[in-house]
């Protein structure tokens, strides 16, 4: 019995080497060449076994994996446009972005020249992107951008493959809460602050110490000694 059309295909595919395409980084073949260029160099740098595909590519210019990157130009007239990009990018790639060509603070200032309103609209344009799922990367410099994008896509890899154990963060103990309190005055070191609530117990203690009581401390001289008691009695400077 022969074997069917798919199985023939797969075979093949393996004879002739085809990588899966989790090994691969697409780009649109509407990009300008030195573009491509430059994007296919900084994956080939640092992604080693990422092959670089130039093709039609339906939505987005730039594709890895789930992540989908559209870079389009950005002024004071197509936040429309790039509004209706982004929903695309939404409804193509699970991890969509937006590489804004533009640097951001040159933007902002021609803004405020042009129409202040819009200007200060920006900021909250750049916050609906980000609520609707979209990652915004305003970027004007090829070699930056590429290196950028590149690394979003090395960092997609580490956070779509690491397990934890615990996906919480350890939160921050009161002893390590009171020792920030006490590390707040000036003067007062991570080693000076433990040395202070070892001989003192609380921030109360500390707080109602005398400064002969202050110099009694270990690392506490007559300049830190003073800073500290002038600085719970309110009296920050002279």
């Amino acid at each position: 019995m022969g074997k069917d059309p798919a199985s023939r295909l797969g075979e093949f595919l393996v004879e002739v080497g085809a990588k899966p395409e989790e090994s691969i980084f697409h780009i649109d073949v509407n990009e300008p060449e030195d573009i491509r260029d430059i994007v296919t160099g900084v994956v080939y740098d640092l992604m080693p076994g990422i092959d670089v595909i130039v093709s039609r590519l339906e939505v987005g210019d730039f594709a890895f994996r789930d992540m989908g990157f559209e870079r389009t130009s950005f002024d004071l007239a197509n936040f429309p446009l790039v509004k209706q990009q982004a929903i695309e990018m939404l409804e193509a790639y699970p991890r969509p972005h937006m590489i804004l060509d533009v640097n951001f603070n040159e933007v902002q200032l021609e803004m405020f020249d042009h129409n202040p309103v819009k200007a200060e609209s920006l900021p909250g344009f750049v916050a609906s992107l980000i609520d609707m799922g979209i990652i915004p990367i305003f970027c004007s410099d090829p070699d930056n951008m590429a290196e950028v994008m590149v690394k979003r896509c090395l960092k997609g890899i580490d956070d779509k493959d690491r397990t934890y154990k615990d996906p919480f963060r350890p939160g921050v103990s009161e002893d390590d809460k009171i020792l920030h309190i006490i590390k707040a005055i000036s003067g007062v070191s991570t080693e000076r602050g433990k040395a202070l609530l070892t001989q003192f117990r609380t921030v109360a203690g500390v707080a109602g110490a005398s400064v002969d009581d202050l110099l009694d401390v270990q690392g506490i001289g007559p300049k830190t000694a003073e800073t500290i008691h002038r600085a719970f009695r309110g009296e920050w400077r002279g």
